[in-house]
């Protein structure tokens, strides 16, 4: 059977997912979680953020709430539960991610400028590849194309909104520390990282040999995003919507697997019980960074930026597991 995500060697990026086996609908849902729900939230936080620029940063901190409990959060704590042969986290497991956690941690503890590059690197690969999966069948194709989409996620928000992404940067690139201000070169370089993800994309398209018009019009509606919406609103609405949203349907397709039976709302359900005892463990790391930088507690943007650290040293374990479970286990 072919597997949901992966298109065969002549298909396009975006085009119909073969699946022979399976109902129209199960295709139907399928296209709903990998485009239309993320293109919708493109759409409409765009929108907002045109119609609405006073009230739309506003927003940002709540939804960085939210995206712990919704999506966000649980997405990265269904790894474990999507392990094949594992069915609920055992100490091994745990202690892989503890310790990787930690690690990061470290690193940010040794030097916040030098953890801050790994994590964006790191979420410039993961967020690019998690959007080519499902897009691109040649592997040298998705590889580009997830360097370019990654490139234009990370850089574009500094590219387009300097000053608004470097007061979000700010307190992760000093923790507290004034002395250490943000470099201003990192604005200055944005706009050389976005054409560098343009030109990667477009030679992504090229060896994929086949029209793809609609990753180019996705690409176009992430650089609209990017330059309507406030950047730290856009981080969470992206993890939440788009990513996580992908992800699930990932999980949820894996080996090649139709689920028949579940609807789009179904599904994420599912996924978000298998991560909720996870995800109140990775919530109840957050007074670690805390312990780290107890400064941060004074305020809200404070504890937005602990969130943000303890994103970060998820992200690393997290990364690790989905490049583990790809290689190895169909994901």
């Amino acid at each position: 059977m072919i597997s949901p995500f992966s298109a065969p060697r002549e298909a396009t990026a975006f085009a119909p997912i073969q699946q022979p086996d399976s109902a129209p609908s199960d295709r139907t849902k399928i296209k709903a979680a990998l485009t239309i729900v993320p293109w919708s939230i493109l759409i409409a936080a765009t929108l907002f953020s045109l119609l609405f620029p006073q009230v739309a940063p506003r927003l940002a901190l709540p939804a960085l709430g939210v995206s712990a409990l919704l999506f966000g959060m649980p997405h990265g704590a269904c790894d474990v539960a999507a392990w094949r042969g594992a069915r609920r986290w055992n100490a091994r497991i745990g202690l892989f991610y503890g310790l990787a956690a930690l690690a990061t941690f470290g690193l940010w503890r040794l030097s916040a400028p030098l953890g801050l590059c790994a994590f964006l690197a790191l979420t410039l690969w993961h967020w690019g590849e998690g959007d080519a999966w499902f897009a691109f069948s040649r592997p040298r194709a998705r590889v580009w194309a997830a360097l370019g989409r990654g490139a234009i996620l990370m850089a574009a928000p500094l590219a387009f909104q300097s000053r608004a992404s470097l007061e979000v940067l700010q307190p992760l690139w000093s923790l507290g520390k004034e002395a250490q201000s943000a470099p201003l070169f990192l604005s200055s370089l944005a706009p050389i990282v976005v054409g560098a993800g343009g030109l990667a994309t477009l030679w992504a398209l090229h060896l994929e040999s086949r029209n793809s018009a609609l990753w180019m019009i996705e690409t176009l509606l992430i650089l609209a995003f990017w330059a309507c919406v406030p950047p730290l609103l856009g981080v969470a609405l992206y993890l939440s919507g788009v990513h996580a949203a992908r992800h699930l349907m990932r999980l949820e397709t894996r080996g090649g697997r139709e689920k028949t039976t579940r609807s789009w709302l179904q599904i994420a359900a599912r996924w978000h019980r298998e991560g909720a005892f996870a995800s109140l463990l990775a919530l109840l790391i957050l007074p670690v960074a805390l312990k780290f930088w107890p400064h941060l507690a004074a305020s809200a943007g404070g504890w937005g930026a602990a969130y943000l650290v303890l994103i970060a040293a998820l992200t690393t374990p997290h990364a690790l597991t989905v490049a583990w479970l790809a290689r190895h286990q169909q994901l």
